[in-house]
């Protein structure tokens, strides 16, 4: 397992801003088994303490269609938590990782990853990690380097 993690924060001068991921900048790799094994997640922290949670698929940045894939979990785009069940089951859910290229600025009808008020500041944690569950997440993807160069884009939004 490995993880990379870290802070950055945000800030829209001048007027409110509705964020997105800059398709230009936000560089995660070409390795494409770590475009399908890995999730990025965002936690975004406003200035008067609310917090919002996303988890995004990385698989849309490139063709993930040469990555190694094999069954884990018995079911597609499920995870296991919560542990193991009664009956020696594993507890699987739905995914709850979403497109990454839905949030882009450039998508058709893009979905924003937070709204910032005028100059406030918004503090985002990030984490980069491999989902065991996913089909990808076998060994070949475990001792690979990675790249991650966060980019996000404004644009402005009714206050």
């Amino acid at each position: 397992d490995w993880l990379i993690q870290g802070t950055v924060y945000l800030q829209c001068l001048g007027s409110g801003c509705n964020v997105y991921f800059d398709k230009d900048t936000l560089n995660l790799g070409e390795d494409i088994q770590i475009l399908a094994a890995g999730r990025l997640g965002l936690k975004m922290t406003d200035a008067d303490g609310k917090t919002e949670t996303l988890l995004f698929r990385l698989d849309s940045l490139g063709d993930t269609a040469g990555a190694e894939s094999r069954r884990t979990v018995s079911a597609d785009k499920e995870v296991v938590v919560g542990g193991i069940n009664a009956d020696n089951t594993p507890n699987y859910e739905n995914d709850p990782a979403a497109s990454i290229g839905d949030y882009m600025l450039t998508a058709n009808d893009p979905k924003k990853i937070c709204t910032i008020r005028t100059d406030e500041i918004v503090q985002v944690d990030y984490w980069l990690y491999l989902e065991g569950c996913d089909d990808h997440c076998s060994n070949p993807v475990q001792s690979r380097d990675v790249t991650l160069v966060l980019g996000f884009e404004g644009q402005k939004a009714e206050e």
